[in-house]
């Protein structure tokens, strides 16, 4: 079975947006974006709301579904030989 995530997840492990801007905007620390990015967790609807209007500054369309709807293949980890 092919692991999903979700659109956020992936801008997230991709850092489209630097971790500490995110973690600026929304008065956060990196373990949080961490947690997010790796799946244990979900932002609440007020930090959701702030990161669509983050991602729109840079051009991003995100939405409530993109945070919380796993629909993207996760990436493959490379093994360590």
């Amino acid at each position: 079975m092919m692991k999903t995530i979700t659109v956020l997840q992936d801008h997230l492990l991709k850092r489209t947006i630097p971790t500490r801007v995110i973690c600026n905007r929304l008065a956060t620390d990196r373990t949080a974006i961490y947690a997010w990015a790796h799946g244990r967790g979900f932002p609440n609807r007020l930090n959701a709301r702030a990161l669509i209007m983050l991602f729109a500054e840079y051009g991003i369309e995100l939405d409530y579904n993109d945070i919380y709807h796993q629909s993207l293949a996760a990436p493959e980890l490379e093994s360590v030989v």
